[in-house]
């Protein structure tokens, strides 16, 4: 059974939730996945759906594994390994998590990851790169770059803490598009661009008419503007359609991951940088999942005019609580034609 949600102005349904409960559940006591999950990233390649996703027992517990699982209709599915295809261990810049936000496959077959690592477990509030890995097979084995690819701006920048939760586009010229949240150590969050012509040498998005401090060496592409935003936008999921680009993001709050006042914002462009935000925003609260008390990590996905929309939620009221994933789909333009 499904049950409809996000409702839009006209009470017309945005999004539908899949079955009545997580597709991916946690893991046993004591495995990787035991506590946290999300859903990382999520392609459709070769005929069917590829997820690499994040599991975590604790931050402070090894930080964070990836495991790879495929789907012929992005809704039901399968793990490919019960074991992970990669972990924090194997990142030789950072002890604490290394999470998966993008995956692409380029021209020559090879299979590209890029992640966020965290230097402390003091999530968010903890310095943070962008680093990658790659892959002759989402199987494995991965190797990540010896260094990071994207860094935290020089200090006094809006993202000169971390940089994290990158989602990166290949765009039909064959550039590349990265967005990201960035964190400044004013403990502000908004959502940043950075541009590559390979995937390595990455330039942040910087409007020339803004000179002074925060912005003077780049700037943010949506910041918080609404009232339910609460001052603060993060974790960026966005895809390029027929229909121009489509993003979700996050607010933590008022006082940062509050339960109630988590919600999701719904926002298109046609270029990919200048971006209007949905009038129906919140399309979704932690409560619109069954029994939810929070929303963490999402990520969007676009196959064949259908976009997919996977939610790490807890049932827990504990901040602390175990994190499962939820579907959800939506057919045709986003937001719907008024």
């Amino acid at each position: 059974l499904s049950t409809v949600l996000a409702q839009g102005d006209d009470h017309s349904p945005l999004f539908t939730l899949y079955g009545e409960g997580p597709i991916i559940e946690h893991g046993r006591l004591g495995e990787w996945d035991s506590v946290y999950n999300d859903a990382g990233a999520v392609i459709y390649h070769d005929g069917q759906f590829h997820m690499l996703r994040n599991g975590l027992q604790s931050l402070a517990n090894g930080g964070a594994s990836i495991g790879y699982l495929t789907s012929e209709d992005g809704l039901n599915w399968t793990e490919v390994s019960e074991e992970p295809v990669m972990a924090t261990a194997d990142v030789p810049y950072t002890d604490v998590t290394a999470q998966v936000g993008s995956v692409l496959v380029d021209d020559d077959g090879t299979w590209v990851m890029y992640f966020h690592v965290l230097d402390t477990a003091s999530f968010p509030f903890s310095g943070g790169s962008i680093g990658r890995a790659t892959a002759p097979d989402p199987s494995g084995p991965w190797t990540p770059d010896p260094e990071p690819l994207v860094l935290p701006g020089e200090e006094g920048a809006w993202d000169d803490l971390q940089v994290s939760h990158a989602r990166v586009i290949r765009t039909e010229d064959g550039d590349y598009r990265m967005y990201y949240s960035g964190y400044s150590q004013r403990r502000h969050m908004a959502i940043g661009l950075a541009l590559s012509e390979d995937g390595l040498t990455w330039t942040k998005y910087d409007d020339p008419e803004t000179t002074e401090p925060p912005y003077a060496e780049s700037d943010p592409i949506v910041v918080a503007t609404e009232d339910w935003e609460y001052a603060d936008v993060q974790h960026p999921s966005v895809v390029q359609t027929p229909d121009g680009w489509v993003m979700t993001y996050r607010t933590p709050g008022r006082s940062g991951n509050i339960g109630s006042e988590v919600g999701l914002g719904l926002a298109t462009s046609e270029d990919g940088i200048q971006w209007t935000k949905y009038d129906g925003n919140p399309i979704f609260i932690p409560s619109d999942l069954p029994n939810g008390h929070w929303i963490w990590f999402t990520t969007l996905a676009y196959h064949d005019g259908t976009y997919f929309l996977y939610m790490e939620g807890s049932t827990q009221r504990s901040l602390g609580g175990i994190t499962d994933v939820y579907a959800t789909t939506s057919e045709g333009s986003l937001p719907p034609p008024e």
